[in-house]
């Protein structure tokens, strides 16, 4: 293992190796996880593929990650049945938006329904659109915006650290 990094450190700029540490462009890992595994896995994952140039992954992760926070937020005030479909499963993410944007389930401040729109819209082109690659100016526009929206998630879901 010795030599294999010795040999890195030495040719890595021929061969196009990158040494990146996924650090925190996107989101701070304490503020927005609650010390909870599978969301700091997510976290990690997001900024990860920042950092790497991944820019649609990054964009489908912020999607994912947006969309567990929802479904976390009905869940911490019981309100679980407003957005299951009849057979019990998870509804589709727009009508999870749609529920969440109802102020008698859940008091978001103004402008967020809006950037949860923008987020859904980035992450569905970057998984779908055949033709669409994600820029990094892409998931810039949205970056503080994301952070605000994951942060007022997480308080309605009882997550956010003291």
């Amino acid at each position: 293992r010795r030599n294999i990094t010795k040999l890195e450190q030495k040719f890595s700029s021929y061969a196009g190796i990158q040494k990146t540490v996924a650090n925190e462009d996107i989101l701070q890992i304490e503020s927005s996880t609650g010390g909870r595994k599978y969301l700091i896995s997510l976290v990690k994952q997001i900024n990860g593929t920042y950092a790497y140039g991944h820019y649609d992954a990054a964009a489908v992760l912020m999607r994912r990650m947006m969309e567990t926070l929802i479904i976390s937020s009905f869940e911490a005030r019981s309100l679980e049945n407003k957005v299951r479909d009849s057979d019990g499963s998870f509804c589709m993410l727009k009508d999870l938006i749609n529920q969440a944007k109802n102020p008698a389930n859940l008091k978001l401040s103004r402008g967020m329904g809006d950037i949860m729109d923008a987020i859904k819209d980035l992450g569905d082109t970057a998984a779908h659109n055949r033709l669409y690659i994600t820029k990094k100016s892409d998931i810039d526009n949205v970056q503080s915006k994301f952070r605000r929206l994951i942060e007022e998630l997480c308080a309605h879901a009882n997550i956010l650290n003291s």
